[in-house]
């Protein structure tokens, strides 16, 4: 079984055809991506900012959490104001 190791600097270009072995690792980079966001649940959120330069904010939409203790951990009240993907860091 061949990977994608040095096909992948010489055959993605738009301008040549592609390989079985760029087929291949395309394929299995989008099942990797389904499983981990299929298993990781939120988990998958750890790295976010780490690929875009680091966002000044992420704060996904949330309520209250009440622990078992009694104590609770206040949310944003659900809100999308500090939930946003800024473009001017791509």
């Amino acid at each position: 079984m061949e990977f994608i190791f040095q096909d992948m600097y010489e055959f993605m270009a738009l301008d040549r055809p592609t390989t079985p072995a760029i087929d291949r690792g395309i394929a299995l980079h989008k099942m990797i991506r389904l499983i981990t966001m299929g298993l990781g649940g939120e988990g998958y959120l750890n790295f976010m900012g780490n690929e875009f330069g680091h966002p000044e904010w992420i704060d996904f939409p949330r309520g209250d959490q009440h622990l078992p203790n009694g104590k609770r951990i206040l949310g944003n009240n659900f809100s999308f104001d500090k939930c946003r993907r800024r473009f001017d860091l791509f």
